[in-house]
């Protein structure tokens, strides 16, 4: 009996695709996984703090409801980007502190779970294997990822988002329970782990490819066939509602209180558009990183569109040979996501603006390239597939001549745009990658085209010689390749900073564990906003990790209450509160002088109320101090105004003994409590009404989940015009 090949087997099995897809990613993005570089941008003032926080209290056994060190005090659960809700930071959370090497970690993560869930996808669609490879490795490298690398919510949705579409497409094949939990989770890691952005256009496109397949199948197969499936996706859609109560409440709840939770302007919802000639990332994906005065006018993150240069006649060639209606559905949200990636070039974005509930919430057009590349890349898979498994195929004469096309955009362009008279390698040369990050980082517009057809004409050749001998999978090794190689120098732009990760690891290891209490004795801190700790860190942001309470003026963040912006604003206000501790008694309460505020036209203290001095005294004692709970002893002979400097939300409950009393709103944002006279224990919890009934919620929903994933599937269902294939 002929015994297997266990070499070819292992090559053939799902963990040489895992394995593979984890090597690739760890050496493809090698500044990020070398450590010898730290990321940037957003990455690091914004989801490593925010992520830290959370991770701490998960160690502490509290639930990250609240982080008393961030803005004097923020429900770091309502933030949708924070990561409080996302399993990945649990999990990460489990295994030490959040350091900037965990950051690297989570996102590198993503971008590998983005190319195993692309490699599956395609192999859901019948594709060969080294097609496969191809089209997972190029959404690996893509222009979206090495674009928004800097923006960790992003790139999480660039993760999840082909499992999403890989588990819808298996539930209209084959309709299970199991299938419906796993669409169901797909689609809750994007809402509760991601920018609400993709959530929500995601779900508009999803829509609208079930609505067509119902309609398709109900008059080709029968109603009942569709209801069917009908039955398995609202079970899916209860499941997504269950699982994500808990969040849903907390970022509902905090909404009203910040101003990126607002209804946005229409020039608002139109920043950071595609710019129309940013399509020369297509073939030059370094170019659009610098700065040109006529072509680029939208943000740095929003430029990129590259998906493989070699792969851009495989998209021809199956456009041109578009005849199933799911294909062609394919193309019709991949141009409509373009349209509407331009913002104000056409009249897409506006109508979604006015008639579209909920896209009226969001900035940056351009994001709608996430969903221009997906369908790039799914009708290049096809075009390559077609190319390989068809011997009568008709787009081959179409092949050469593309290629051929290609080769001559590419060298015009480069003549066109070619730095004749710039000066090449100004400063530091020497051979490290700190040098190597400094010389991108100064080139120029045209020399970025010049390094780009460097690297792009040899590439194009190569492909036109394996086309012509039709060496199909050294044409695929060629464009897997080529988006590696061609990612490098953009890596260093977008993605990383120019100092290691080491330092501010140290930094960050070096912080005391657990949360100590506030002192009262000296008045909160005040950090210089000019000075700077760690490079170009901002001395401000030592106090979201030092865990001291401080007043941070230095606003980078989405998240920032409306009560706190007023109170940093007001510079008479912020000199008094230099003198003042985390608590104190209130000498005496004055009204603001603010001619256009009501409540003060209405004799109101509460929110318009002002402490006019206050300073550390002896009788008040701090007994336990957690990110979500104060306890405090203090000892009066006569009523005072108990201040606490947190910023108040309705989730905060105060208690002097067992009996709850009200918690007014002092200098625009702080806590303020009447005591009466005496020595008195109070507490203060923040325990939102939201919580304990979302938590039951989505714990119920997890049990469903697991439940539903234990059972067997209760009968099969084709899906026509769907190759089904065996995949890792």
């Amino acid at each position: 009996m002929n015994q297997p090949d266990l070499k070819f087997t292992f090559y053939r099995s799902g963990a040489f695709v895992y394995i593979g897809l984890l090597l690739i990613t760890l050496t493809g993005y090698w500044p990020v996984s070398s450590g010898l570089f730290a990321l940037k941008n957003d990455d690091i003032v914004y989801f490593l703090p925010y992520r830290y926080n959370i991770v701490e209290s998960i160690r502490n056994g509290q639930f990250p409801l609240w982080s008393p060190y961030i803005y004097m005090g923020l429900p770091v659960s309502g933030d949708m980007q924070s990561g409080a809700w996302n399993p990945l930071v649990w999990i990460l959370g489990l295994t030490g502190r959040y350091t900037l090497t965990t950051l690297h970690i989570e996102l590198l993560a993503y971008i590998y779970l983005g190319g195993i869930g692309m490699f599956k996808l395609m192999a859901t669609c019948g594709f060969n294997r080294i097609v496969c490879w191809t089209i997972a490795v190029a959404y690996m490298f893509s222009g979206f990822i090495l674009d928004s690398g800097q923006i960790l919510c992003w790139i999480t949705c660039a993760g999840i988002l082909p499992f999403t579409y890989l588990y819808f497409i298996r539930l209209l094949q084959l309709p299970t329970h199991s299938l419906a939990v796993k669409f169901a989770i797909s689609i809750a890691f994007l809402f509760v782990g991601g920018y609400p952005f993709f959530f929500i256009a995601n779900t508009y496109f999803l829509s609208f490819a079930f609505l067509v397949f119902f309609l398709r199948s109900a008059q080709t197969k029968g109603f009942t066939y569709s209801l069917i499936h009908l039955r398995y996706l609202l079970m899916s859609v209860a499941l997504v509602i269950l699982l994500s109560a808990a969040p849903l409440l907390s970022f509902i709840d905090l909404l009203p209180h910040y101003s990126r939770g607002q209804t946005l302007s229409l020039s608002k919802a139109m920043d950071h558009s595609y710019a129309l000639f940013s399509s020369i990332s297509l073939l030059f994906p370094l170019s659009v990183t610098k700065t040109h005065p006529y072509f680029f006018q939208n943000g740095e993150i929003s430029r990129n569109m590259y998906i493989g240069v070699l792969l851009l006649p495989f998209v021809i060639t199956a456009v041109l040979q578009l005849k199933r209606t799911w294909w062609i559905l394919v193309l019709v949200l991949t141009l409509l996501s373009f349209a509407i990636s331009l913002g104000h070039l056409l009249p897409f974005r506006k109508w979604a603006y006015w008639y579209v509930p909920f896209m009226d919430s969001f900035r940056h057009p351009a994001n709608f390239r996430l969903f221009v590349i997906t369908g790039l890349l799914s009708l290049a898979g096809k075009g390559l597939q077609e190319y390989i498994t068809s011997p009568g195929y008709t787009g081959r004469k179409y092949l050469s001549s593309g290629f051929a096309v290609l080769l001559i955009i590419t060298m015009v362009l480069t003549v066109y745009f070619f730095p004749f008279k710039e000066r090449w390698l100004t400063g530091d040369v020497s051979p490290t990658p700190q040098a190597l990050k400094m010389v991108f980082d100064k080139i120029s517009f045209r020399q970025a085209v010049s390094i780009g057809a460097l690297v792009q004409v040899p590439f194009v050749l190569i492909a036109i010689y394996f086309i012509q001998r039709k060496k199909v999978y050294l044409l695929c090794l060629t464009s897997l390749l080529n988006v590696i190689v061609i990612s490098q120098p953009q890596q260093f732009y977008s993605i990383v900073g120019k100092n290691p990760a080491s330092e501010i690891n140290r930094y960050l290891r070096e912080q005391p564990a657990g949360f100590p209490k506030p002192a009262l004795s000296h008045p909160v801190w005040f950090p210089d906003e000019e000075k700077v700790f760690l490079y170009d860190y901002k001395e401000s942001l030592k106090s979201f990790f030092n865990k001291k309470v401080a007043v941070n003026t230095g606003i980078d963040n989405p998240t920032v209450l409306h009560g706190y912006s007023r109170f940093i604003n007001d510079s008479s206000l912020m000199a008094m509160t230099r003198n003042y501790p985390f608590i104190f008694f209130a000498d005496s309460i004055g009204v603001l002088s603010d001619p256009n505020n009501r409540e003060q036209s209405q004799n109101k203290i509460g929110l318009q109320s002002i402490i006019a001095t206050g300073k550390f005294n002896p009788s008040i004692s701090l007994l336990a101090f957690k990110p979500a709970a104060i306890k405090i002893s203090v000892q009066t002979a006569l009523g005072s105004t108990l201040v606490i400097l947190q910023n108040n939300l309705p989730g905060w409950k105060a208690y002097i003994g067992n009996k709850p009393v009200r918690i007014e709103t002092v200098n625009y944002t702080f806590m303020a409590v009447e005591v009466p006279a005496g020595r008195h224990i109070i507490t203060l919890h923040y325990r939102p009404d939201w919580f304990l009934p979302g938590l039951l919620v989505s714990s119920t929903g997890v049990l469903i989940c697991i439940m539903l994933l234990s059972t067997r599937p209760l009968r099969y269902f084709g899906f026509p015009g769907v190759v089904r294939t065996k995949v890792p």
